[in-house]
Order: C-alpha cells, then sequence, then structure tokens
C-alpha cells in the first residue's frame, strides 16, 4: 500500500487508529524501477458515536506513476479510501500528561 504521512505539518497524526480499508482498485501494474507517488483527497469527517473526543476521517488515498511515455504525465496504478479516528484537539494523551 501506498501510506505517506507528512510528519513535519502534522507531527501527531502518527497516533491515529485505522478503521477500514475499503474500495481497494489496482488497476495498472507496477514494474522494478517505477517512480511511485501518493496522494490523498479527504472525502468525509465526522464525530464519533462511541468516543466523544474524536472523529472520524475519510480519505481517497490514489497511488501514481510515470507513463511509460515520455510526456511525463502521471498514471493511476490503484485507489483505495481510509477511515481512521483522530482524536480532537485539546484530547491527545501528549498534552494530558504534559509529554
Amino acid at each position: 500500500m501506498v501510506v505517506k504521512s507528512d510528519r513535519h505539518n502534522l507531527p501527531k497524526l502518527i497516533n491515529f487508529k485505522s478503521a477500514a480499508t475499503t474500495d481497494i482498485k489496482l488497476t495498472k501494474p507496477v514494474y522494478v524501477g517505477d517512480t511511485l507517488y501518493a496522494e490523498s483527497e479527504i472525502s468525509s469527517k465526522r464525530k464519533s458515536k462511541s468516543r466523544p473526543n474524536a472523529g472520524l476521517v475519510s480519505v481517497i488515498t490514489r497511488g501514481l506513476k510515470a507513463g511509460r511515455e515520455k510526456s511525463g504525465e502521471l498514471v493511476e496504478f490503484m485507489k483505495y479510501r481510509r477511515t481512521f479516528l483522530v482524536p480532537f484537539r485539546g484530547h491527545w494523551i501528549e498534552d494530558q500528561v504534559n509529554y
């Protein structure tokens, strides 16, 4: 799977809990030497029904690779949806224990 976390902008997201990965589509092969990229777009968010201090965020992630032609065009080779639990601001365990 193609998963990327930007630690500089969202350093505490490394603590999120994955709830589900669905709608996995593998549309093109990947070969040794291919240069791979990933992009994610938030598709929905809502408050958790079972955890009042957190919300569920869904993202659609696309795996891209440079096309075989010399046009430099990126080609999608996979796509999937992830849903994960993210604590609200001020509810990180590190915030509560002065970590």
